[in-house]
């Protein structure tokens, strides 16, 4: 279950076109994941996955339907062609959000190591090229959101059955407990009668995503001053 969780987690947050799959040593062994949708499919299944005490299958529904919110509010915007209260759209926004990058319009110093005491400055290259690609690495998780959708029940299944665990005194009782219930459906309902909240989750991500991909290139533009 923890590893299938792993995957459905990343899946989204990032979509699944960096997700590899490696059966042997060669590279002829290892496919993208989305190429291979029976094992894709068996890995969203988070809660037909085997767990030692399934009570934890209980606890992983806040944070799995919290990742669902913020990939439901980028397909909603992607399907209006622009967030909701603001009437800007994905492929517009990294332009004008400063709050990506405070320090777009002005170098920045950057702290070295001892080793090489001169400072890095942060480029308005670095900026602009961290601001175009977040836009295309948001709408990569998309990818994901048709497979669930044809599968959500069983993704998101509204109830579970609960075995006891080994250690459980006997008589060992399976019972049946809500799950995701109908909280799935509530979600899409509330995003697409919130606008201002599904601003808020495609902001949210696309600051996120533009501050990850902007410290990678500073870290290779430092490496690369090293070498």
């Amino acid at each position: 279950m923890w590893c299938r969780c792993e995957n459905l987690a990343h899946s989204l947050r990032n979509g699944t076109q960096s997700m590899w799959v490696a059966t042997g040593p060669t590279p002829e062994d290892c496919v993208q994941q989305i190429d291979d949708v029976e094992f894709l499919n068996s890995n969203l299944r988070v809660f037909s996955g085997e767990a030692t005490d399934e009570r934890d299958k209980l606890s992983l529904v806040p944070s799995l339907l919290g990742l669902y919110a913020e990939l439901y509010a980028i397909a909603l915007n992607e399907r209006n062609g622009s967030l909701a209260s603001s009437g800007t759209s994905i492929g517009a926004l990294p332009a004008q959000m400063s709050s990506i990058t405070p320090n777009q319009n002005r170098e920045e110093e950057c702290t070295e190591t001892a080793t090489n005491p001169a400072p890095l400055k942060k480029s308005k290259t670095i900026a602009h090229i961290s601001l175009q690609a977040v836009t295309n690495d948001v709408r990569k998780q998309l990818d994901i959101l048709d497979l669930i959708h044809e599968s959500q029940e069983e993704i998101f299944p509204q109830s579970i059955n609960i075995r006891p665990p080994p250690w459980a005194p006997v008589p060992r009782i399976e019972h049946t407990r809500e799950l995701f219930g109908p909280l799935v459906n509530m979600v899409k309902t509330r995003l697409q009668s919130d606008a201002a909240l599904c601003t808020k989750l495609v902001v949210h991500a696309m600051q996120r995503k533009a501050a990850t991909m902007e410290a990678k290139l500073l870290t290779v533009q430092r490496l690369a001053q090293k070498w």
